[in-house]
């Protein structure tokens, strides 16, 4: 497990009982945002903290973020942290790619897109570390490679039978009936 970029207390079952019970108390997740390449719908940070930061408190549980850059291989993220009052934890570190396209296509590494990617971490940080959900399951629909060769063509359309006329020709001859 030492792998994985999860952080912990050595104890977490004050932490844990809090945050089940805080879980209890959940509001809606509203999703306010939409996902201009997939067009679905996603909570931004603000979303998720508005339905769970209340019960979340209440249960002694709050969040902090140490916001993360690596400048020298253009990126940034979060490690974000959900404690108890009791002093156990559990927190995450998320590091993304923090460019994006500039203008005429090229790369762009400035402050918007570290900010960018340290929001973006925060909020998955968030919600991994909270057990609630911002945006609709796609089933991974949104990443798939329609292109890749080695999905499944889509079935082919049955060819469509002309229709049949159910008068008899006028040139003679009678429609075949049925047995």
């Amino acid at each position: 497990m030492s792998e994985l970029p999860i952080k912990r207390s050595e104890q977490i079952s004050e932490w844990a009982a809090a945050l089940a019970k805080a879980k209890l108390s959940y509001g809606t997740v509203v999703r306010t945002k939409e996902n201009s390449f997939t067009h679905s719908k996603y909570a931004e940070l603000q979303d998720l903290m508005d339905a769970i930061q209340k019960p979340l408190a209440t249960e002694g549980l709050s969040f902090v973020h140490f916001p993360i850059e690596r400048i020298a291989d253009k990126q940034a993220g979060a490690l974000t942290l959900l404690i108890h009052s009791s002093g156990q934890y559990m927190g995450n570190e998320l590091i993304l790619p923090a460019t994006g396209k500039a203008q005429g296509g090229g790369e762009k590494f400035d402050a918007q897109t570290i900010a960018a990617a340290i929001t973006y971490a925060k909020r998955y940080n968030v919600q991994g570390l909270g057990d609630v959900v911002g945006e609709s399951e796609d089933d991974a629909e949104s990443i798939t490679d329609k292109s890749d060769p080695r999905q499944p063509a889509p079935p082919a359309k049955a060819p469509k039978a002309p229709a049949v006329n159910p008068k008899p020709a006028a040139t003679g001859g009678e429609r075949p009936q049925s047995e």
